[in-house]
């Protein structure tokens, strides 16, 4: 009797797209339509399809003032439609409960952070520290 052959998990890493039509989006198309086109031609020529999609950083480009698309949210909103344009190219769309974002230093609302809180960041510079204020300090982290 032959082996059962294991399925393999196939997943599609994006980022830093930095998203933002007054600085960016003069030549979107250019990148966005033909990486649409491209993974629409993964799937038929090669039959991949991704089980998770994945977005690594620097979805926007960050606050830039107050002008049409200038906000984080708004680039955050024009980011949400791209990930839906990207799982949607795939037959079957891939789950939305698939797709994973983690931000960047882009993906920041600077104006939340306070000098105090930016200055005590800089300040710690041992990955520990960071883990442990994370696990047991949750508010001052959430600051």
């Amino acid at each position: 009797m032959m082996p059962t052959r294991a399925r393999s998990i196939t997943w599609l890493h994006l980022s830093d797209v930095h998203l933002c039509k007054p600085r960016t989006g003069w030549d979107e198309h250019r990148v966005l339509r033909p990486l649409l086109d491209d993974l629409r031609g993964m799937q038929s020529e090669h039959e991949l399809y991704p089980d998770f999609i994945f977005f690594s950083g620097d979805l926007a480009f960050g606050n830039i003032g107050t002008g049409p698309h200038e906000s984080i949210a708004e680039q955050f909103d024009d980011g949400h439609q791209l990930l839906e344009s990207v799982r949607r190219a795939f037959v079957p769309a891939t789950p939305q409960e698939n797709v994973f974002v983690v931000p960047g230093n882009h993906d920041v609302n600077r104006r939340e952070c306070s000098v105090s809180v930016t200055s005590w960041l800089d300040g710690i510079d041992d990955v520990k520290e960071i883990t442990r204020l994370i696990q047991t300090m949750p508010l001052d982290w959430k600051h």
